[in-house]
């Protein structure tokens, strides 16, 4: 829960070479448990001692720092990264996303962009299309996008089977930008029947290298219509939440010796998911008490109503 996730990222050819030891939050984290523990001296056999000293050294890392941390790496920045003023990691942002001709919402709504460059460098988390939208503005490869997913998120790689997902991860490796992603986007929408019409290079004369980006592109359209409305990504992420699930249930049951006499319900999954949170007479958790709390909780949501969404499949 406060382990400190990240390592040494890919930097790009064209980036200076920066002290990764002084910049990676892995290390950094690593540092400080050392020298916790070492502090503690004879007491180091105390388990709960030694969770309370890392509690109170490590936290998650929000998203804004891990985006602030490539910005520093990837561009001429230097000195001490957390010492940079936002507003010129801001304007690094910017100036990006207008070279690479990248919008500030993934739908291309009307949002200006020094707004949303501000409320991501200071968020704690985002969704998974900002993250892949902040790909394209950055003009990152496939693996850093993953990297971001994974680290700064803390969820899965890029999914080939998604449609956005598949078109986007495509455009990554190829190095395309998000005009080219929009163009794909829009033959896919359009279906298999105009598949022919929208994209028909390959059955034309040309450039070799224009006639084997056609193919490549109608292979990945022939894909994404295949996979259908849910990945196999979706089917095992459910599966495997059904599974710990009905083993979480279980096994509340099992220690409550039977004393229960109920069905296990989402109550009761909520009180082992989030032991330390004050609760009202009713049983429902007080969060704004605990800002703290909140802020830990924030992109780990599992209280009663999302586990509902969940289990019931809305979500």
């Amino acid at each position: 829960m406060f382990i400190c996730l990240n390592g040494v990222d890919v930097v790009k050819e064209y980036s200076e070479p920066k002290d990764l030891d002084n910049i990676s939050f892995t290390m950094r984290g690593r540092d400080r448990t050392l020298e916790t523990i070492a502090a503690l001296g004879n007491q180091t056999e105390d388990d709960s001692m030694i969770l309370d000293a890392m509690r109170s050294e490590l936290k998650t890392i929000p998203f804004g720092d891990y985006l602030k941390r490539y910005i520093y790496m990837n561009s001429g920045m230097t000195g001490d990264f957390r010492e940079i003023p936002d507003r010129s990691y801001r304007q690094t942002l910017m100036d990006a996303f207008r070279d690479h001709g990248t919008p500030s919402s993934m739908d291309d709504s009307e949002a200006h962009l020094s707004t949303v460059t501000k409320r991501w460098l200071g968020q704690y988390s985002v969704g998974r299309e900002t993250a892949l939208l902040i790909g394209f503005g950055l003009g990152m490869l496939e693996e850093e996008v993953n990297q971001m997913l994974m680290k700064a998120l803390h969820d899965h790689r890029l999914d080939p089977e998604n449609p956005l997902e598949g078109i986007c991860q495509y455009c990554y490796r190829h190095r395309y930008g998000w005009q080219k992603m929009q163009q794909l986007r829009m033959i896919y929408e359009a279906g298999p029947e105009r598949l022919d019409e929208l994209l028909p290079g390959a059955n034309r004369r040309g450039r070799l290298e224009d006639q084997r980006t056609a193919v490549q592109e109608r292979e990945l359209m022939k894909k994404l219509f295949q996979a259908g409305p849910v990945t196999s990504m979706a089917r095992k992420t459910r599966e495997t939440f059904q599974a710990l699930f009905e083993e979480t249930k279980g096994k509340i049951q099992l220690e409550s010796s039977g004393r229960l006499g109920r069905d296990i319900t989402l109550a009761d999954i909520e009180r082992v998911f989030c032991p330390i949170v004050m609760r009202d007479r009713h049983g429902n958790l007080k969060l704004r008490l605990q800002e703290d709390i909140k802020r830990e909780l924030s992109s780990h949501w599992f209280t009663r109503q999302p586990l509902h969404m969940v289990v019931s499949g809305k979500k």
